[in-house]
């Protein structure tokens, strides 16, 4: 039987990547170029995730 692994929660490394990926994505495109689903499909999370560790627009 295989063992299933739960992956540790750690929101500070994906808010980290999800900053990393905003910022990636909009000196390429510019900032009306970017979707929340864009920066979510480069992070590999959901849209929902994104706005879990950014509820509003403070940082």
């Amino acid at each position: 039987m295989k063992e299933i692994r739960q992956q540790k929660k750690q929101p500070e490394v994906i808010r980290k990547r999800i900053l990393e990926q905003a910022t990636i994505l909009v000196s390429q495109k510019g900032i009306s170029g970017v979707s929340i689903q864009n920066i979510a499909t480069a992070v590999g999370i959901t849209k929902g995730g994104v706005f879990h560790h950014f509820p509003n627009k403070k940082i």
